[in-house]
């Protein structure tokens, strides 16, 4: 988000400093006390109070910063992500939700940015715990999971896929069906994309299977070839 530095903060400077920002590492090169500006401990202190608080060590809060600080406080959140290069930054005020992400292996801290970072992989993990916590999360990004075309599975499952599908949906949609060649679990999967009616990606081994699958998707599902994407063989599209 915002990397600053100071020269010289007194034991009460840096008690108040920690209230918006978090302590990254003293620079020995330039004999600078580095710190990054944490939004949500700023939504949290009030902008105005934390603005004082940083003009008083020549610190400038740029107006994109500032209004995403203020989305932030809108919805009193307790966790901002947001994408950081490949990676997202993480944000939150509460150390022990902090620690929690972190014994999960959800979150490492980058000491050189001074930042706690998670994979993309990982993001619905992480609502998901804080939303175990009760906490408000704010992305500094839109999220576009749902499909713009309704699904709609033209087969009748047999009632051994159908319980091989309910158990999967019970199991919070989470786990690998595991069942006999030619058994059927192609089409347990186009029930899934059906249920769920979000982005789905299919990983197969060979190029005959992805021919295969866009088959399946426009007959079984009815999926507008537009909007299948392909990628193998070096080529995508």
């Amino acid at each position: 988000m915002l990397l600053f530095r100071v020269r010289w903060v007194s034991v009460l400077d840096y008690k108040v400093l920690t209230e918006v920002a978090d302590y990254v590492r003293y620079d020995r090169e330039f004999k600078l006390n580095v710190y990054r500006l944490n939004p949500v401990k700023v939504a949290k202190v009030g902008l105005d109070k934390a603005i004082k608080i940083l003009e008083k060590q020549n610190i400038y809060v740029p107006e994109n910063v500032i209004e995403k600080i203020r989305v932030i406080k809108e919805k009193n959140a307790d966790v901002y992500l947001d994408f950081e290069g490949d990676d997202l930054a993480f944000y939150s005020w509460s150390r022990d939700f902090i620690d929690y992400l972190k014994s999960k292996k959800l979150i490492v801290r980058d000491k050189r940015l001074g930042l706690w970072k998670a994979k993309p992989s990982d993001l619905n993990s992480i609502l998901s715990e804080a939303g175990k916590f009760k906490f408000k999360v704010v992305l500094g990004f839109k999220l576009k999971y749902n499909l713009s075309f309704k699904p709609v599975l033209k087969v009748k499952l047999r009632d051994y896929q159908e319980e091989a599908f309910r158990k999967w949906v019970a199991n919070g949609m989470r786990g690998i069906i595991a069942l006999p060649v030619a058994a059927g679990k192609t089409l347990i999967g186009l029930k899934a994309i059906e249920f769920l009616k979000v982005k789905t990606v299919v990983l197969v081994p060979t190029l005959d299977l992805i021919t295969q699958w866009v088959s399946i998707l426009k007959d079984k599902l009815g999926v507008p070839e537009e909007k299948i994407g392909v990628f193998g063989e070096e080529k995508g599209k």
